[in-house]
């Protein structure tokens, strides 16, 4: 158990220590370990105690406001997860039954988004966020993937970047294409500061961290008109190569999914598009027929 003083009392006292804990005793990557600790203040903002007062019993309650408030089922589940490491960190265990949340639809970029999202950064000489959101384009790599890496880990010649995955324990590769290849190459030739061997730097040229990932895409996202996520970069490559014809087995090794089931979710739009090209060919002239205008 840990120790009630008043240092402890601080509102801001456990993020540090609970961040050693999660890196010393769970396999969490960078990302996850970020997103575990806004769940668990989320729950402290809106059960409006302190870290020392959060008890096991404050979950239940915590779950109905959520609801009532109109969280997504997922992002609460997301908090009730975080909250298993918090309380394993303070030396309880926390038993709590999951919401279902159905399977979420992934969410894209259309080509005409993508093409403003670049062209954003283009007419903004931001050779950085321009870089990164070919790469991530191109790859399919998740956020924490990309913060850890380094220029060691991209082979240009072979167009292939090596990737090791806490998620699934193994070092595994995503091939790029000849133009991210070529945007790679004007990025570490003219625009990368050298000052570390991290392939993405912050604006200060240290290695990129997870925040300052984020505020790249939250700050286009406010450029650009709509939403735009390192997980949607992703999702949008994965969907993409399935409409123009790519088999699903090749979009499983691009995004080195575990599963198949994980990559089958992509194929949901392409047999809409298919599903409406057969509809269109079979409706019944007649329910067109003698248009008003």
């Amino acid at each position: 158990m840990l120790k009630h003083s008043c240092n402890a009392r601080r509102k801001d006292y456990w993020k540090p220590r609970f961040e050693r804990y999660l890196i010393q005793h769970a396999d969490l990557t960078p990302g996850n370990i970020y997103r575990i600790i806004s769940c668990v203040k989320r729950a402290l903002e809106i059960t409006n105690k302190q870290w020392n007062e959060f008890e096991v019993s404050d979950v239940y309650s915590l779950k109905e406001k959520m609801l009532k408030r109109g969280y997504k089922k997922s992002y609460i589940n997301n908090v009730l997860k975080a909250l298993r490491h918090w309380f394993a960190w303070r030396g309880h265990k926390l038993n709590v039954k999951l919401l279902n949340p159905g399977e979420p639809l992934p969410r894209i970029l259309t080509e005409e988004q993508v093409e403003r999202l670049l062209s954003a950064a283009i007419e903004r000489n931001d050779w950085r966020a321009y870089t990164l959101f070919v790469f991530m384009l191109h790859t399919g790599l998740r956020a924490s993937e990309v913060c850890a890496l380094k220029i060691r880990d991209i082979d240009l010649r072979r167009r292939l970047v090596y990737v090791y995955n806490p998620k699934n324990k193994r070092d595994d590769a995503s091939v790029f294409s000849e133009f991210c290849a070529e945007v790679l190459q004007i990025w570490l030739d003219k625009y990368h500061p050298r000052t570390t061997d991290a392939l993405f730097v912050d604006a200060k040229g240290n290695p990129i961290t997870y925040d300052a990932l984020y505020y790249i895409f939250h700050r286009y996202s406010d450029i650009v008109g709509f939403k735009v996520t390192p997980h949607m970069l992703r999702h949008t490559l994965a969907t993409h190569l399935l409409l123009n014809g790519i088999d699903v087995m090749f979009v499983k090794e691009q995004l080195r999914h575990k599963s198949l089931k994980s990559t089958l979710r992509y194929l949901f739009l392409r047999n809409k598009l298919a599903l409406r090209a057969v509809y269109d060919a079979h409706l019944p002239r007649s329910f067109t027929f003698n248009r008003p205008y």
